[in-house]
C-alpha cells in the first residue's frame, strides 16, 4: 500500500480580524483520524508514477495517450452499434398496420428499422434505411403486387423521416422518447450503474 502524504498550508488571517484575545472559540477541531484510503482510477496511477518519476513532461504524455484511448473505445462502441447491410429488423402486423394519422404515438426509430441505433442513428444511416423501406413499401410496388390503397405504412415512414432528419424536430422526439431510460440512480443504489 502506498501512503501519499498531503500538506496543509494556512493563510495568515487577515488584518481586519480580531486580536488575538478578542477572538471567541465557538467550537473545536476533532483529533486528527487515520484513514485508508483506495486509489482508484487512471488520473491516479498517473498521479503515482509522476511521483515516482518526478518528471512533469511524462504527465501530459500519459493523460494524452488516455484521452486517445478512451475516445477510441467510445469510437468502436458506437461503430459496433451501426447499421449492417444484412441485418434488418423485422417488420411485425402490428408495424405494418399502423395508422399515419396516429404519427404521433408511433416509433419512429422503429418504422425505420433503427430502434436498435435510436437516438446515437446518423443522418446518414436514417437516409440509408429510409431508402431501403420506400423501396419495400412504395405504394407503386404495392399495387403492382396487387395491394391497392395500402399506402399507410409509407406515410408512417416518410412522417419517421420528416422527423428525423429535422433537427429541431428530431430533438423534441428524442427528449420524449419512451425507449430511452430517464431513472437518475440514487445514492442508496448498489452496483455500477454508469455500465
Amino acid at each position: 500500500m502506498t501512503f501519499v502524504p498531503f500538506e496543509i498550508t494556512l493563510s495568515a488571517a487577515p488584518e481586519t480580524a480580531p486580536a488575538a484575545g478578542a477572538a471567541k472559540v465557538h467550537a473545536s477541531l476533532s483529533a486528527p483520524v487515520q484513514r485508508e484510503v483506495s486509489p482508484i482510477g487512471v488520473y491516479v496511477q498517473h498521479y503515482l508514477r509522476r511521483l515516482e518519476k518526478n518528471d512533469a513532461s511524462d504527465r501530459t504524455d500519459h493523460l494524452q495517450h488516455h484521452a486517445d484511448h478512451e475516445a477510441a473505445e467510445a469510437a468502436n462502441a458506437v461503430n459496433d452499434l451501426s447499421l449492417d447491410d444484412d441485418e434488418e429488423e423485422e417488420e411485425d402486423a402490428d408495424l405494418l398496420s399502423l395508422d399515419p394519422k396516429e404519427w404521433k404515438q408511433q416509433d419512429h426509430y422503429q418504422v425505420l428499422g433503427l430502434s436498435k441505433l435510436r437516438y446515437r442513428a446518423t443522418l446518414e444511416d436514417i437516409i440509408k434505411s429510409h431508402r431501403k423501406k420506400v423501396l419495400r413499401h412504395h405504394p407503386d410496388k404495392k399495387a403492382a403486387q396487387g395491394h391497392l390503397n395500402d399506402d399507410r405504412f409509407f406515410k408512417c415512414i416518410q412522417k419517421a423521416f420528416d422527423i428525423l432528419t429535422d433537427d429541431e424536430k428530431r430533438r423534441q422526439w428524442d427528449s420524449v422518447d419512451p425507449e430511452v431510460s430517464t431513472d437518475i440512480p440514487t445514492g442508496k443504489e448498489k452496483g455500477d450503474f454508469f455500465a
